[in-house]
């Protein structure tokens, strides 16, 4: 019925969907699990590619979240194939295990858009996520796994994240997981306090700089190799501190119950996966904090909610933007395939019958060749028009 979209022609229409797990779905612990390194991205992307489950695929792994988006032909039995890896790197963790959702077509875009913009973080409005979502799309690029489907979506999701900050930033105040951290710290430390903040990436540096702006807090840096202005690694069990943060790309745990500093400790621990053993908290004295439980903690500002609807009719638009994307790069291929039927009949058929009918000039055979020159025609044009017809078909 023309007017109204089944799921198989929006599916069809926008090859697209996504798999994954936010802080309102699964803890950090199970968020930990399922942060893929190089190689088993690499294993895996190969293995979903010639099985032809999935034309390319992007991971996006943050403190927030960790999700698999990808183009394919079904995207319907492409999410559930890796809804089905997800589930079995937690099964060896115990039950019940959560359940990762499943987005597909324009519903996954969207998802994707509100992603990028900083409306699905738990701290909304915050721009890390932006920065973090575009590195994971550079990243697929270059390890060969992307396409042009999702570099364009790439595209897409950087301008409406650009357009949400700048006309209709619906932020709470903070900026990132960062300012909790030391908004945290600053309700449970009494100054003058010392803090060690493991990791000097991007993260790192923004905790340092938060943490500096409030008064009596003075922070030490500590780097896993050797950085100017940073401490290395090992010299964190002899730091004088009150609380250690620890913010790396590390996979596995670098603060350890062997090399914590001396005295009463508060850990944060913004990873995914987790950076500090959870053994830590076993000593006397010392609390451990994950992300988890500074989201429990966080009291945030409500968001004006005509903010909230500039930004949400902003990714609206860029829906509506990569629909279309989507849409004409469909037509074209109905265009390559009308353009090869062309050149198939040009290059073989009508060779085949001139050789057949040139040696013979008479009334008969005239009419046979105006008879079989409309029949070739009209095949033309009746495959022309079936895949014409079968897009709309699929439109409507």
């Amino acid at each position: 019925m023309r007017g109204h979209k089944s799921p198989v022609a929006k599916e069809a229409s926008v090859p697209f969907g996504l798999v994954g797990c936010d802080f309102r779905v699964a803890s950090s612990r199970w968020r930990s699990a399922v942060v893929l390194g190089r190689e088993e991205r690499a294993r895996l992307s190969e293995k979903l590619r010639q099985s032809r489950v999935v034309e390319s695929v992007v991971f996006l792994d943050t403190c927030n979240r960790n999700e698999w988006i990808y183009a394919a032909a079904d995207p319907c039995w492409a999410g559930e194939i890796l809804k089905t890896q997800m589930v079995k790197r937690w099964q060896q963790m115990g039950a019940p295990v959560p359940r990762p959702y499943v987005l597909v077509a324009d519903v996954a875009v969207r998802h994707v858009l509100r992603v990028a913009a900083g409306l699905e973080s738990f701290v909304v409005g915050e721009r890390q996520i932006t920065t973090q979502f575009n590195r994971a799309v550079e990243r697929a690029r270059r390890e060969g796994v992307s396409s042009a489907v999702l570099n364009s979506l790439g595209s897409v999701a950087a301008r409406v994240a650009r357009d949400v900050h700048e006309t209709a930033s619906p932020g709470c105040g903070l900026h990132g997981v960062h300012d909790v951290a030391a908004r945290y710290l600053g309700r449970v430390l009494k100054a003058p306090a010392t803090i060690a903040v493991v990791g000097c990436g991007e993260i790192g540096r923004r905790v340092s700089e938060a943490l500096q702006q409030i008064p009596g807090f003075k922070v030490l840096m500590i780097n896993r190799t050797a950085r100017k202005g940073a401490h290395p690694l090992s010299d964190l069990p002899g730091i004088k501190a009150e609380a250690v943060v620890a913010c790396t790309a590390a996979s596995s745990p670098i603060v350890t119950p062997a090399n914590l500093p001396g005295g009463p400790l508060i850990l944060v621990d913004l990873g995914i996966p987790s950076q500090i053993e959870r053994g830590c908290a076993a000593r006397p004295g010392t609390q451990r904090v994950d992300l988890d439980d500074l989201l429990r903690s966080e009291e945030l500002d409500l968001v004006a909610p005509e903010k909230l609807r500039a930004a949400s009719d902003l990714v609206e638009s860029g829906v509506r933007d990569f629909v279309h994307i989507c849409l004409r790069r469909r037509f074209v291929s109905i265009l390559d395939r009308t353009r090869q039927n062309h050149e198939d009949f040009v290059a073989k058929v009508l060779p085949r019958f001139i050789d057949e009918f040139a040696c013979r000039s008479d009334a008969a055979a005239r009419g046979q060749m105006e008879y079989r020159l409309r029949g070739i025609f009209r095949q033309y044009t009746n495959s022309l028009f079936r895949s014409i017809n079968d897009s709309i078909g699929q439109e409507d």
